[in-house]
């Protein structure tokens, strides 16, 4: 079964309408797509129909030409999410090249104040849940967990600690979408743990693990032991990179299978605690496409919206940068 959607937009308000659906190969849903994209061309108001076809979403101007018959709409169709297709690749491609000589955050929020950013989410968190409380680790706690890393800890990394030592206790509070919050224990033991595990995977492919030469920013590939996480899932991180350089303090996720590949996240943890404190009090979308949930309004989730959701996220951020 094949995913198709149909994305219109309305003029003026910038409003998003959906229609979607699955059917048994792309052919079908080509012509399904062509039909409903024709239909919603023809609606007052439509300003643009955008369409999506597996993973791929793609304008197609010729939805609003006259006099253009099925066959060639789905020319159209087929080339449009042609060229979307060659173009997500080509960026996605780039963005690896420049990773290796020039990272950057894939997030552009820029750096704040992580107290009045933890204090808009704790603010919220007050109003949707009954009695969240958050706990800060005593300062002395916080010197020997940074000294256990042998690594000098960013300013906003230590604030964090100072207003949250991990979740409220008995409570299921993720205020960070799709992690766990860590106690500064967890810190230094998943920390410790990660660091033999990569090393000892190393070795057994005859490689020595070390710090590699560069700062900040630069893929190492394996678990360094610069990197300090903060919250995680399973055997993937959030971290910060305590290695030298303009990057110092960056937010990057650390994957099992991918280590740190993905690059820069965030500038910073303030700008990590921006755009969820943005998404729980806006009721926007966080910048990966979730969306916080309340659960029996004592504990908080965040879930993966719905394919749609996904469509009119992609849409969204394709026509804020036109």
């Amino acid at each position: 079964m094949v995913y198709w959607a149909v994305a219109r937009t309305e003029a003026g308000s910038g409003e998003i309408r959906v229609e979607d659906g699955y059917l048994d190969g792309d052919d079908a849903a080509v012509a399904r797509i062509v039909e409903v994209g024709r239909r919603v061309s023809a609606e007052s108001g439509t300003a643009s129909v955008w369409v999506h076809l597996g993973s791929v979403t793609a304008h197609v101007p010729a939805f609003g030409a006259p006099d253009v018959d099925d066959a060639a709409l789905a020319t159209e169709v087929c080339g449009a999410l042609a060229d979307a297709e060659r173009n997500q690749r080509a960026v996605s491609n780039a963005a690896a090249a420049a990773r290796m000589t020039d990272p950057r955050p894939i997030h552009p929020t820029p750096s704040g104040s992580v107290r009045e950013q933890w204090a808009r989410i704790t603010g919220w968190a007050q109003e949707h849940l009954a009695g969240a409380e958050f706990r800060g680790a005593d300062p002395d706690r916080i010197v020997e967990a940074a000294a256990a890393t042998g690594q000098t800890w960013p300013d906003e990394l230590v604030a964090l600690f100072s207003l949250a030592n991990g979740e409220p206790e008995g409570r299921r509070i993720r205020v960070i979408p799709g992690y766990e919050l860590f106690t500064l224990d967890r810190v230094v033991e998943d920390r410790e743990r990660s660091i033999r595990i990569w090393d000892e995977t190393a070795r057994a492919y005859g490689f020595e693990l070390r710090d590699p030469p560069g700062a900040a920013g630069f893929e190492a590939g394996t678990y360094i032991p610069a990197f300090v996480p903060f919250a995680g899932r399973d055997s993937n991180y959030l971290c910060v990179d305590t290695r030298p350089g303009p990057l110092h303090g960056t937010v990057f996720e650390f994957d099992e299978t991918g280590a740190d590949s993905a690059g820069p996240a965030w500038q910073s943890i303030s700008a990590l605690l921006a755009d969820i404190a943005d998404a729980l009090t806006s009721g926007r979308m966080f910048v990966d496409g979730q969306r916080p949930s309340v659960q029996d309004g004592t504990d908080l989730e965040w879930d993966w919206t719905d394919r749609a959701s996904d469509v009119e996220f992609a849409v969204r951020n394709a026509t804020l940068g036109t």
